[in-house]
């Protein structure tokens, strides 16, 4: 490597150091990456593909910040806590698994209002019997799925 490419390089990392200070100690802040990359630039950075240099800033700062990317906008940037505070966040098999534990709690306490729940009896099956005893929740579900 020669003397004018390691200088390069060390000045390409210390200008990603310089924005990943300024990310740093500005944690409420929401940075766009034009923001970041006039810093970097400002600071001697010489990478000019800009998802390169958010994939750098990612891969240093990947348990502390969170990149949103939309094609045509520029990438925004916040740090983890920041983001909490703004937006809901979650995982779908969550969000899943809670609206089944309530469809499942409304259909439990439809059957056990139902007046056949009580009285259990069963002389024969019969479905006309059986249809009054299911919970309306249970049968829209079951249609929903057929």
């Amino acid at each position: 490597m020669t003397k004018r490419e390691k200088d390069s390089n060390e000045n390409k990392n210390q200008a990603l150091l310089s924005v990943i200070k300024n990310i740093r100690d500005e944690p409420e802040r929401i940075w766009n990456s034009l923001e970041l990359l006039e810093i970097y630039r400002s600071n001697g950075g010489t990478e000019s593909n800009t998802t390169r240099f958010l994939t750098c800033i990612q891969e240093e700062m990947s348990n502390e910040i969170y990149m949103f990317r939309c094609n045509g906008l520029s990438t925004i940037v916040m740090m983890k806590g920041k983001a909490a505070g703004i937006f809901k966040l979650g995982f779908e098999n969550e969000s899943d698994d809670q609206i089944l534990q309530e469809v499942a709690s409304e259909i439990k306490a439809e059957i056990k209002e139902t007046s056949s729940y009580n009285n259990v009896n069963y002389p024969k099956l019969d479905y006309d019997l059986s249809l009054k005893s299911c919970s309306p929740t249970l049968m829209k579900l079951l249609s929903m799925i057929n």
